[in-house]
């Protein structure tokens, strides 16, 4: 079964075989006893080289040549400078211990206006539009709606007005201008009977973006209606 092997791998019974590397010969690496694992390196330079693309990547805490690497300030000092802290030196990781005692800072908060319901409130640097999760759902699909619709306009070259929509609906007291029907203002987007903008005179038809073009509808009966003029 050997010589058959050897006739088999290299066409001569007397061959030689290749000799598995792989646990056998030691790791290229000055210095080190490990044996190889692949490209020539043991299995803790590979796993180094694999990760940080160097196989002699100096981790966190290594002690090399009874020297170990801050971690803030990158300095090789000898072992006894961490004595206190693992992988800090004593002036650096005193500042980190005093920084993480230092008094707890709370967050800035400024007087604001919701954009929605009008309502004072205090926000953050974050949070300045809403007062609340619901107005800013609420307002999510209404403040992009002027836009789109002027966006519209300006393509066919119409005459563009700005409004509020809003300002449409209570004009016309929710009341939708196609089917004659209570809009319920508390209904949102995209609900068929929620409000929407209805142009009496489609813009795709020559119609204008303004006050006297627009009317309070039911989004239902705003997409059923489409771009007839009627």
């Amino acid at each position: 079964m050997k010589h058959y092997k050897r006739w088999k791998k290299t066409g001569d019974p007397n061959g030689t075989l290749r000799v598995k590397r792989q646990g056998v010969e030691p790791c290229v690496i000055a210095g080190c006893e490990g044996t190889y694992f692949n490209r020539g390196w043991c299995k803790k330079h590979y796993a180094r080289w694999y990760k940080h693309g160097d196989p002699l990547y100096r981790v966190r805490g290594e002690v090399r040549d009874g020297c170990r690497q801050c971690q803030d300030c990158k300095r090789d000092l000898p072992v006894e400078e961490f004595a206190t802290y693992k992988t800090r030196c004593r002036p650096c990781g005193a500042a980190h211990a005093a920084a993480k005692r230092a008094p707890y800072e709370p967050k800035r908060y400024l007087p604001a206006i919701c954009d929605m319901c009008g309502t004072p409130f205090m926000g953050n640097a974050k949070q300045t539009r809403y007062c609340s999760r619901d107005c800013a759902s609420a307002n999510k699909n209404r403040a992009n709606w002027p836009h789109l619709n002027a966006r519209r306009a300006r393509l066919r070259e119409a005459f563009v007005e700005k409004f509020d929509r809003i300002e449409i609906f209570e004009r016309d007291g929710w009341v939708c201008g196609i089917c004659g029907g209570d809009v319920d203002p508390d209904t949102a987007w995209p609900d068929p009977s929620s409000a929407s903008l209805d142009h009496i005179v489609p813009v795709s038809r020559g119609g204008k973006h303004e006050r006297a073009n627009a009317q309070c509808s039911h989004l239902a009966c705003n997409v059923k209606k489409g771009a007839s003029a009627a």
